[in-house]
């Protein structure tokens, strides 16, 4: 499996490159590989994709980018692979992340639609308290188109 990584982790044209090497290593070497978005999501291009059937969406505690996958749906070829829920920051446990301003291009801000700001991913989901919370929550998002 390709790890996640936060959507500034690489340019959009490496993004789909993973992708299309992940569809590759399935459907013509027949190794089943999966790739895992960080928070923050993909590039809509990708969302849009057949390449999304090999995709493990993320909703992490910043829900960043949650909200162009929602919105997305409609127009989805195939449906992820998965869907991974972070509880928390687990590389900085009871901190959580931060991007700084100065990072936070244009690209980033269009993707988690955010300002152009210092963005901090809580330590854990402020709205979710328990695993049947997070399943409610995952259920009406999908379930609403």
């Amino acid at each position: 499996m390709f790890s996640d990584m936060s959507i500034g982790a690489l340019s959009p044209r490496m993004w789909e490159a993973i992708a299309i090497a992940t569809a590759y290593l399935n459907e013509v070497k027949g190794i089943p590989i999966r790739m895992a978005t960080g928070e923050g999501g993909i590039p809509d291009k990708l969302l849009r994709s057949k390449y999304l059937k090999y995709m493990i969406l993320q909703i992490a505690s910043g829900h960043f980018g949650w909200n162009r996958i929602i919105n997305s749906m409609p127009y989805m070829q195939e449906d992820p692979a998965g869907i991974l829920i972070k509880i928390g920051q687990g590389a900085k446990p009871g901190d959580g992340g931060l991007l700084m301003a100065e990072k936070n291009v244009k690209l980033i801000q269009e993707i988690r639609g955010v300002p152009k700001a210092d963005l901090l991913s809580p330590p854990n989901h402020q709205g979710l308290y328990s695993i049947e919370e997070s399943v409610q929550k995952m259920f009406l998002s999908m379930n609403c188109y």
